[in-house]
């Protein structure tokens, strides 16, 4: 996605008359290189016919963009410099300039409209700066990582967009990539490894397992501009993994073990309800008795 880049705009319109149309330009903007420049101007048309329009865009004397619109053609359009010719009939003459189009300096900018009889212009100075070349980036000088999951966080100072999608974030172990993240790509967005979309100078490396003690570096760009900090990182999870490893053995091992009572609890019951009683065994005794008499009478 491309980019307006302007750090400074004096927000006072010029308004210069000719005729009868009305134009407003920013009298004076800052931009880097870069990045898109976009210049403001605006037309009071009268008709709102695109037909009846006539658009130059100059750099001092060199015409950069020109259209005629009643034949709907472009007679000059550099490269690099655009407008946007479904705004016009909205008085819309923005002209756009790509990026790295123009190294750094002053620049005198003239819009000139005309429509049917009546015609306007308005001038810009601009000022274009070559982008800083370094980006500060913070973060901890060392980090003790206790539990997991964890984040390693690294903080980007002087955004000039403040916007994930021109930025790209590299993690590296000792000197070894981890991951990348582009933020330009939807896709490689994740929760492992970004800048976080609301705010994009906070970025992250999510730590999900035990890795090696050393140095983690957090590599920053925006534009042409790179920043990078280095933390010294070390694991200390393990004592308390393994106690709670064993905490977990002890607390399944109880369970086992009032289960097996249970089971042999509530068997041994069942055993105990299935079995004659005494009373029984008494009350059966003397019937038996009386049998053995009535044979042996009989015999």
């Amino acid at each position: 996605m491309k980019n307006i880049c302007c750090f400074l705009v004096i927000p006072l319109l010029s308004e210069l008359v000719s005729g009868q149309l009305k134009i407003a330009t920013v009298p004076s903007l800052e931009a880097y290189s870069d990045g898109d420049i976009k210049l403001p101007c605006n037309a009071s048309l009268n008709r709102n016919d695109i037909k009846l329009i006539w658009v130059t865009w100059s750099q001092a004397t060199k015409k950069v963009y020109e259209y005629d619109g009643y034949n709907t053609k472009r007679i000059v359009e550099l490269q690099g410099y655009n407008v946007n010719l479904t705004q016009i009939h909205k008085g819309d003459i923005a002209l756009t300039i790509s990026n790295n189009t123009l190294t750094s300096g002053v620049y005198t900018f003239t819009c000139e409209v005309t429509e049917g009889s009546s015609e306007g212009r308005g001038e810009t100075a601009l000022t274009v700066r070559e982008p800083p070349p370094d980006l500060p980036v913070n973060a901890a000088r060392n980090v003790n990582v206790t539990k997991l999951p964890y984040d390693l966080a690294c903080n980007v100072s002087n955004l000039r967009w403040n916007n994930v999608e021109t930025m790209t974030l590299t993690w590296k172990e000792n000197g070894i990539e981890l991951c990348f993240f582009n933020g330009s790509k939807s896709n490689s967005q994740s929760e492992r490894c970004r800048c976080d979309k609301d705010n994009p100078s906070y970025c992250i490396l999510r730590l999900n397992e035990k890795k090696s003690n050393g140095d983690y570096t957090c590599i920053v760009t925006e534009g042409k501009s790179t920043g990078q900090a280095t933390m010294n990182v070390k694991f200390e999870v393990s004592g308390n993994m393994m106690m709670i490893i064993i905490i977990i053995i002890i607390v399944v091992g109880l369970g086992a073990v009032v289960v097996i009572f249970y089971i042999k609890f509530y068997c041994s019951k069942r055993e105990r309800q299935s079995l004659p009683s005494n009373k029984d065994t008494e009350n059966h005794k003397p019937e038996e008795n009386v049998s053995l008499k009535n044979k042996n009478t009989e015999n």
